[in-house]
């Protein structure tokens, strides 16, 4: 994935946070709503013209553009949330059939 095609930082664009390319949705706030356990249909809709490559994208963001390595303990909760994170979203899918 090309974060660049995806992710732009403009200092006229939101004060220069990092928003998903010809928007004004700032990569926090996909961060935020990622964090709040938002499934990605709901990420969807609240964020209208954006598409779940573009909210992976602010995820590959975050994850590169961290400057220090993850602690063990960081690391481990990394994973706990993204195993949480599948779960609900394995869920929903088996609810939507």
């Amino acid at each position: 994935m090309d974060l660049h095609e995806r992710i732009s930082i403009n200092p006229k664009v939101c004060h220069g946070e990092p928003c998903v390319k010809g928007t004004r949705i700032m990569v926090t706030n996909i961060l935020a709503a990622i964090a709040e356990g938002l499934p990605m249909s709901e990420i969807l809709q609240d964020f209208p013209g954006i598409t779940t490559e573009d909210v992976l994208a602010c995820v590959a963001f975050a994850f590169f553009r961290r400057r220090k390595p993850l602690s063990q303990s960081e690391l481990e909760e990394a994973h706990a949330f993204i195993d949480r994170y599948e779960q609900r979203l394995n869920e929903q899918a088996h609810v939507a059939l």
